[in-house]
């Protein structure tokens, strides 16, 4: 599986810090939220949270990194990446999920298997 992975001058849209929005948001391109977002987040493409945001929302994105906080169930197409200021609440599922030193992630993870034929028998 190829990912590609958009440069962070590539930004198409900025929440920023101190601003406080409530509802259902829909984008395309790159993301970033720095302030507070809560209600539902659907793209198929990419999401940064800031260091200082918080996400209450369940998310449904192609790829996502999160260096803040975010409340919610998150399914990531492609990826999802937590940095070490990173705290996450909630389900994960994504095919390919990097943790680094120092977040935190309560709750489950699933990553489905891209094969998901089952054994022939032998």
């Amino acid at each position: 599986m190829k990912i590609e992975t958009k440069r962070l001058n590539d930004i198409s849209g900025f929440l920023d810090q101190g601003i406080n929005l409530n509802g259902e948001l829909h984008f395309s391109g790159m993301l970033r939220i720095d302030g507070n977002f809560t209600g539902s987040i659907a793209s198929a493409d990419r999401l940064v949270i800031g260091q200082r945001a918080v996400v209450r929302a369940d998310i449904t994105i192609g790829e996502i990194e999160i260096a803040g906080q975010v409340v919610g169930n998150i399914e990531a197409k492609q990826r999802a990446e937590i940095l070490a200021s990173g705290r996450v609440e909630g389900e994960i599922h994504t095919p390919i999920l990097v943790i680094n030193p120092g977040s935190l992630l309560n709750g489950r993870v699933c990553m489905p298997n891209e094969t998901s034929e089952e054994p022939s028998p032998t």
